[in-house]
């Protein structure tokens, strides 16, 4: 039996569960699977069932129901995006390093300690071989930890994130700092700066008040809390798998229990399965994807940039615009009509397709060869999906670690970090330039294409999610 103990908001934190479970599922029916977590999964795991079952009929799944709010949704509870959002550079990890405590530790003690208590009970009662654990999930780390049994972690994170320790000295002075846009290699005037920022990072996470005093309160009633997760959890697990892949990854040290095993991304039913319209219409002619993730939403400033840049874009190319466009809750439909006025016209003409939901899977919509660039704000799973199968990228990075990925990007040479002078806001001309060199046929964007077509290449010779599935099912057969 394997047990993921899985997020669930979080698109990029949940898709790598999903893919691995899936192809356990149709590649492994004989192992019993389980999946806990919270009940907005439990749709989605339903859907993994079904159509797991099409594959191998006696492939199944178990869902267990977790009390209380995902990483993400504890976040949003009491934050807004809008207050996680940071600009690159010196002062926006300053900004960032004030606040870094509501990602390690957004739960309260009680809520932490219910979590906690659930998974341990759901784990005695159903035994498993093997369990995989989210490592940003504090409370399944802890539970995972007490019971004694085989167990791994399984990160949509990347190896920076799993073992800054390992990196030494050079985590200070040779890496940007998480969240700083720095580029890589650091040029000598940053390295002061990024050592300072990485050491107040590091005091601020170890002495907020919000993580001691509920650590404490935990401590009180029985339970020593993993301080900083994922890092924390990865150094205890004898195996991290994680999404990284060396030919995608800046030059970091792996250390042996990290396995780097490449996009761990979900592809179930081909896009014609999901949406056969939809498909159709991507047939029509190239086309772009504008995705930026399940959290983010858009603001009338951001849209009127976004559609003055795509208006030029329009005319200067053949392609056509797939955009999901999720406003802010205090938009109206008529504020969103209104900022997009430049592209008014190519919606009306169908060459511009606006919604606020997509009913194919990004990775399906990337693998029928139609689409020739993926516009998304830099989450793990956003920027993970379009290197799996080869698609130049173009990043627009809010927050966080969103911002590394430009970087990573920008350094492997598979995309652009589209609004880099003017970010977290964006700039029409800064973003025309920006997708004008991707689609165009100079020697740049020929070089990017290239660049992302061979890492693809790499990515498919065995995708990651069968990766990871086989070694849980190595594991939990007892062959490791």
């Amino acid at each position: 039996m394997v047990f993921f103990v899985s997020n669930v908001n979080e698109h990029g934190l949940r898709n790598v569960v999903l893919a691995t479970a899936n192809s356990l599922l149709t590649r492994y029916p004989e192992i019993d699977l389980h999946i806990a977590s919270f009940d907005k999964l439990e749709v989605r795991v339903q859907e993994l069932q079904q159509y797991s079952q099409q594959q191998s009929p006696s492939a199944s799944i178990t869902f267990h129901k977790l009390p209380g709010l995902s990483f993400g949704d504890r976040i949003l509870s009491d934050h807004t995006m809008l207050e996680a959002t940071t600009a690159p550079g010196f002062f926006g990890v300053m900004k960032l390093t004030s606040m870094i405590s509501m990602f390690f530790m957004p739960w309260t003690g009680p809520e932490y300690l219910d979590i906690h208590d659930a998974i341990v009970q759901v784990l005695d009662k159903v035994d498993p071989a093997v369990i995989a654990v989210d490592p940003a999930l504090g409370p399944g780390v802890d539970a995972v930890k007490i019971t004694n049994r085989n167990w791994v972690v399984l990160s949509a994170n990347t190896v920076r994130e799993n073992a800054p320790g390992e990196q030494g000295l050079a985590m200070l002075w040779k890496f940007p700092v998480f969240g700083s846009g720095y580029p890589y290699p650091l040029p000598w005037y940053l390295i002061p700066p990024n050592v300072f920022l990485n050491l107040r990072m590091g005091y601020k996470a170890f002495t907020a008040p919000h993580i001691t005093e509920r650590a404490a309160w935990l401590s009180a009633h029985g339970l020593n809390v993993t301080a900083l997760p994922p890092a924390a959890a990865c150094s205890d697990a004898p195996l991290c798998i994680v999404h990284s892949l060396a030919e995608g990854e800046l030059p970091y040290h792996v250390p042996s229990r990290i396995k780097t095993v490449g996009p761990m991304v979900l592809s179930m039913a081909s896009a014609a399965e999901q949406d056969a319209e939809l498909v159709q219409w991507l047939t029509r002619a190239p086309t772009v994807i504008i995705n930026m993730g399940s959290i983010f939403t858009w603001d009338s400033a951001y849209i009127v940039e976004m559609a003055l840049a795509l208006k030029q874009v329009l005319k200067d190319t053949n392609v056509q615009v797939l955009w999901k466009l999720q406003k802010r809750p205090d938009l109206s439909q008529d504020e969103v009509t209104a900022a997009l006025a430049p592209v008014a016209k190519a919606i009306e003409e169908d060459r511009v397709r606006v919604s606020a939901w997509i009913k194919a899977d990004p990775t399906a919509l990337m693998e029928t060869g139609d689409v020739v660039l993926a516009v998304h704000h830099g989450g793990a799973s956003s920027f993970y999906e379009p290197l799996s199968v080869g698609i130049p990228q173009l990043l627009l990075p809010q927050w966080v670690d969103c911002y590394d990925n430009a970087v990573r990007a920008e350094y492997l040479n598979v995309g652009i970090w589209g609004h880099k002078h003017s970010a977290p806001s964006l700039n029409a001309a800064e973003l025309t330039s920006a997708y004008m060199t991707l689609l165009g046929n100079g020697t740049i964007s020929d070089d990017i294409r290239r660049k992302a077509r061979e890492i693809g290449e790499i990515c498919q010779r065995r995708p990651g999610r069968d990766w990871a599935a086989d070694e849980l099912a190595a594991l939990a057969s007892g062959e490791r």
